[in-house]
């Protein structure tokens, strides 16, 4: 039997926001990160926001935290918020969460990417194919997020499953 498991995050609150503006505009909203972009930044309320480039982000929503809907009613055209953009992450994005010392050995029948815990560093973030889908891999602990199409959510899903059950 293996401790490793596979839930679907499918159904919990994210979004993105993209443009030359987006990090000063999260900056005045009391998001914290850094310079370093396929970096993943904890927030204190447990949220992790993910920077995918210098001006392209992704907000995870542990729980019911409500930082999704805080900052969709911060942005508007006419607030201060420049070239910053939203992009509805929900409506695009599959959202799997693995977990379980067999991870790294499930994703590398599926990735290209060494995922190994002494190779992938907590908090980094892989932009990348996952079964010939393109896919966002972030490390978070011991655990793995995992951002897909979600119009191959179903195909992601069997994948996932079938190297699991390997």
């Amino acid at each position: 039997m293996s401790d490793t498991v596979l839930r679907d995050f499918s159904d919990r609150p994210r979004i993105g926001f993209k443009g030359a503006d987006t990090s000063r505009w999260l900056s005045q909203q009391g998001l914290r990160f850094g310079d370093a972009s396929n970096r993943a930044y904890p927030q204190p309320d447990g949220s992790l926001l993910v920077r995918l480039s210098p001006g392209e982000f992704l907000l995870l929503e542990a729980g019911d935290t409500g930082a999704v809907v805080r900052l969709q009613a911060a942005w508007s055209w006419e607030a201060e918020a420049g070239l910053c953009f939203p992009v509805p992450r929900r409506d695009s994005h599959a959202w799997f969460h693995l977990e379980g010392a067999r991870v790294p050995e499930v994703f590398a029948t599926l990735c290209g990417v060494d995922l190994r815990l002494h190779r992938f560093a907590d908090h980094s973030v892989a932009q990348t194919s996952v079964a010939r889908l393109n896919a966002i891999v972030i490390r978070d602990g011991d655990g793995f997020h995992l951002l897909a199409d979600s119009a191959s959510a179903e195909y992601l899903q069997a994948c996932l499953s079938d190297a699991l059950a390997a």
